[in-house]
């Protein structure tokens, strides 16, 4: 592109970790040293299945929908519609428009996910939620046996005891 001076620029992507450290929020961000912890202990692969819940501003699922590629599925789940909005802003700019593999459903998990996802339809649960409630079961039983789950520091003591003894 060429500014009013005749000066020519070259408009690039920006790096993700530059992208995550500015972009609006609505919420707190996943940093990408957060993210990639996330990513490599969940192990989320390219191709993955994965379900999200607690998208808050975007940048944790931008980095899921990186490690998934086009052939994976990242399906997020949001309470707050003000959320789901700056994060949808988000991953468009960040991808230059809607991604293929992603899905948003705006709800409490625990009511839109028996909706949305079968038994044993995902690879990965990744939560980032404070409270998951009763939700345990319902998503756990959309993870295959060999399934993985991920979730925050602040989700572990609210983990039923019989959860925090399988780890």
């Amino acid at each position: 592109m060429t500014n009013t001076h005749g000066v020519q620029y070259q408009a690039l992507r920006p790096l993700y970790k530059d992208f995550v450290l500015s972009m609006p929020r609505g919420a707190a961000v996943v940093y990408p040293k957060d993210a990639a912890q996330i990513i490599v202990k969940g192990d989320i692969f390219p191709g993955a299945r994965v379900v999200e819940a607690g998208v808050g501003s975007g940048a944790l699922s931008i980095a899921l929908l990186r490690a998934v590629g086009d052939d994976g599925r990242v399906h997020s789940f949001e309470r707050r519609a003000e959320f789901a909005e700056v994060a949808q802003a988000n991953i468009e700019t960040m991808f230059g428009g809607p991604h293929p593999a992603w899905a948003l459903s705006i709800g409490d998990l625990q009511d839109t996910l028996p909706e949305a996802e079968q038994p044993g339809s995902v690879d990965r649960v990744v939560l980032d939620m404070l409270a998951p409630g009763s939700a345990w079961m319902r998503w756990l039983r959309r993870l295959p046996p060999a399934g993985c789950w991920s979730a925050t520091w602040q989700l572990l003591p609210r983990c039923p005891a019989w959860w925090r003894g399988c780890a």
